[in-house]
């Protein structure tokens, strides 16, 4: 892009939205990307589409020297940066979602009710109600035809805000929650300690009394 047209006072946005877009990518996408691998070790194709297109359009409006097209540009760029944000949101949600699930799975056989002076569990059951609320208005949002575009971001962006509250609540206290599931692991090799001493005494009874 010439830098007659770059720095005319008709353009003079045009510098503005770049960084707008920059600093989306840098400070919402990059974080939320690296939050998404490390729950699932994972990079989601959409999002990487996405960023390939906004490149696409970046590089057009810096080696254009037509109004007309850097504007076209932009604006696809703008779309495909919140086409990005909104794929984060969804993608972290099924995470946060797998993650809650993985949670139930390994604390399963753990007292949850006796953490946090009893407060823990409560709450997190409140949490957890208001994000599968929250997706699942935002997918009804989404199969409706006159949900727009705007609706349907500010529905996935609670969603994730909620989902987000709730991986955030039990990281926290994750301190508290293995020492819990230490606890009934004692309790457990306790328990097998006492049955294999009782097994043991049983089989000696035994042998006594046939000798």
């Amino acid at each position: 892009m010439q830098d007659s047209i770059f720095h005319s006072d008709d353009y003079a946005s045009i510098n503005e939205r770049l960084n707008k877009i920059y600093d989306d990518y840098l400070n919402v996408i990059c974080p939320f990307i690296a939050t998404f691998e490390k729950i699932d070790n994972n990079f989601p194709v959409p999002i990487l589409n996405e960023i390939r297109a906004l490149s696409t359009h970046i590089a057009r409006i810096n080696l254009s020297d037509d109004g007309k097209g850097i504007e076209e540009n932009i604006t696809k760029a703008e779309r495909h940066i919140k086409r990005a944000i909104l794929d984060c949101y969804k993608f972290l949600c099924m995470a946060y979602d797998d993650y809650y699930s993985s949670f139930e799975l390994l604390y399963k056989n753990v007292d949850l009710s006796v953490i946090d002076n009893g407060e823990f569990l409560p709450k997190l059951m409140k949490l957890r109600k208001k994000a599968s609320l929250s997706i699942k208005q935002a997918q009804i949002c989404e199969a409706l035809e006159n949900c727009t575009e705007n609706e349907l971001f500010e529905r996935y962006e609670d969603a994730y805000n909620q989902y987000a509250e709730v991986y955030n609540y039990i990281e926290d206290s994750i301190v508290n929650l293995e020492k819990a599931k230490h606890r009934v692991a004692k309790k457990d090799i306790f328990s097998i300690a006492g049955f294999v001493v009782g097994a043991l005494g049983l089989i000696v009874g035994v042998i006594g009394i046939v000798l």
